[in-house]
């Protein structure tokens, strides 16, 4: 038996080691944290780690003041930041609501832009994922109004 951190000499649970062997056959598995092969192949994919890493690192201003307020489950929800879906990456979300928040700058003005934003959210939401989108400015100037506006949002999603 391998002697792992993780395992520290006992034997890994039965349904783990049935999820690596269906893995290493090409097979998804259930379990209850959800299906192994589409997590590991939609998110937060290797390659862009070093990109999450510098934007949780130069977070503009609107997504730190954000951040304070969703981080540590305030809301009682964990939400994650600078999370990969896919090849896009969501400034936040939340896994057990399947709810991103996008927080928009002046760059998403921009006609190209908006096309990207646009495709993205698509495609968000054809994984039923909900999008929710915020202007930088609002979130600088009426905070309050965000937080409720999130707040609404977690009603809706737990109807």
């Amino acid at each position: 038996m391998i002697i792992s951190p993780l395992t520290r000499g006992r034997k890994p649970a039965r349904h783990a080691s049935r999820a690596c062997e269906a893995l290493r056959a090409g097979e998804g598995v259930n379990s209850p944290i959800g299906e192994y092969k589409m997590a590991t192949k939609l998110y937060n994919l290797g390659d862009q780690k070093n990109i999450r890493k510098k934007l949780r690192q130069e977070m503009p201003k609107s997504e730190v003041v954000l951040w304070q307020k969703l981080r540590a489950n305030q809301f009682k929800y964990k939400f994650r930041r600078q999370y990969g879906i896919s090849k896009y990456i969501i400034d936040f979300y939340c896994p057990v609501l399947k709810l991103a928040i996008e927080i928009d700058g002046g760059t998403h003005e921009y006609r190209k832009q908006v096309k990207y934003d646009e495709q993205r959210q698509k495609y968000l939401e054809e994984l039923g994922i909900k999008v929710i989108r915020l202007n930088s400015k609002e979130v600088l100037e009426n905070l309050d109004n965000v937080i409720n506006q999130i707040y609404y949002q977690f009603e809706k999603l737990n109807d």
